[in-house]
């Protein structure tokens, strides 16, 4: 697959660049984006260089967000924060790295991070796309006033 936000390659002057995915997984996950060999464990663990052969290690929070880089020395090379919402605050640091906001990577391109179905503008915390489902025929307050009258039971085919 190439490109990461939309499975082709996205244009650009003169240079293509080429994205390899593991589809087996769960979720589809970067596993060379050109520069770096990205290696997975149960979350994203570390990245070899494939000019230098260095090495980074990925320091994630809960979520899986990239927190900071550490280089084979154990030296703390970059650190990243972000508000709740992915948006990002502070970075220090000299180390470039792929992924943000859940451990997702940027499409520079666009400059979203790419999430499969849509891409995630972190500068303002949203979707800018519009989704796709349809919530015609869903009415919340139908189903409010069913659930609330006496004798309701959530078991009995009402």
């Amino acid at each position: 697959m190439t490109g990461p936000a939309s499975g082709r390659a996205r244009p650009s002057p003169a240079v293509t660049t080429s994205f390899v995915y593991d589809v087996n997984r769960g979720l589809p996950v970067l596993l060379d984006d050109g520069a770096r060999k990205h290696v997975w464990g149960l979350g994203l663990a570390y990245a070899v260089d494939t000019g230098s052969g260095g090495l980074l290690v990925y320091h994630t929070d809960g979520l899986g967000s990239v927190r900071a880089l550490s280089n084979s020395s154990g030296d703390v090379t970059a650190t990243y924060q972000s508000d709740e919402f992915g948006v990002p605050l502070v970075t220090h640091g000299g180390s470039t790295q792929p992924f943000e906001y859940t451990g997702e990577p940027r499409d520079e391109a666009v400059g979203m991070i790419y999430l499969r179905a849509r891409e995630y503008d972190s500068s303002v915390g949203w979707f800018p796309q519009q989704i796709a489902f349809c919530f015609a025929e869903i009415s919340t307050t139908d189903n409010f006033a069913r659930m609330n009258r006496p004798g309701f039971s959530p078991t009995s085919a009402q």
